[in-house]
């Protein structure tokens, strides 16, 4: 033998593409059955929500209990169809300048009875006063109530939670949340970002796509690191005004 000729190229651009497509596919069907199903199934909702306000209303119902447990899976069930609906299409965004710090104390509020409730200490820690953001706060509250509920139910009784918010560079801030519950395995991580894929018994498997688009159309990015028995690291970058 004189001599070996080796030709490589590297597809790993391809590859990625080519999982791209897939998932856009994934979320184009699931844009379909929200476009078709939503309207029809929101209608019913309505009727059933309206006699079960007015059932809850009358002082003399004794299965008040019932009722209460009624509209909380109506809202389960709105909730769903809303997660569908932001795949579905294009949100007509109205970015205004926003306050990161009153997002995150408007959403640690909002869990401090649960918190409270699991024994779960929770650190929060800024590297500066204030962080002025251009988005939707309504979009970003969304965002950290879905990570915040996920560290939340990966967390064992006691366990322990830390929120720091940090200048990454000139034009960025990173918001960090670490739980040091469970962890996710290697395999699990790898299908986080998938429609549809969840490990939890109610989950829609919704929840991290919609986040992640979210924080994409504000310019962001969103990633999740984890190692089972470890906790899970889940950190947003985003840019600043």
């Amino acid at each position: 033998m004189v001599a070996t000729s080796v030709i490589s190229r590297d597809i790993s651009y391809q590859k990625e593409a080519e999982k791209l497509i897939v998932q856009s596919e994934k979320l184009k069907l699931a844009g379909e059955i929200a476009a078709g199903v939503a309207h029809e199934i929101r209608n019913p909702m309505t009727v059933i929500s309206g006699f079960v306000q007015m059932m809850q209303s009358d002082a003399d119902y004794p299965y008040k209990e019932y009722t209460k447990l009624i509209r909380s899976e109506l809202d389960r069930i709105n909730l769903i169809i809303s997660e569908f609906l932001v795949l579905a299409k294009p949100q007509a965004s109205s970015f205004k300048k926003i306050s990161l710090r009153k997002i995150l104390d408007d959403t640690i509020a909002l869990f401090g009875p649960e918190l409270n409730l699991h024994g779960i200490l929770f650190d929060y820690c800024w590297e500066l006063d204030d962080f002025i953001i251009e988005g939707e706060e309504h979009r970003i509250k969304q965002v950290l109530i879905n990570l915040m509920k996920n560290a939340i139910e990966a967390s064992q009784d006691p366990g322990e939670i830390s929120l720091i918010v940090e200048l990454r560079d000139e034009n960025s801030v990173a918001v960090l949340l670490q739980d040091h519950g469970k962890g996710i395995s290697k395999e699990e991580l790898g299908q986080i970002f998938e429609p549809f894929y969840t490990t939890k018994e109610t989950g829609t498997g919704l929840g991290l796509i919609v986040s992640q688009k979210i924080i994409q159309e504000h310019g962001g990015t969103l990633k999740i690191e984890s190692e089972p028995g470890c906790g899970t690291l889940a950190t947003i970058v985003l840019p600043i005004n």
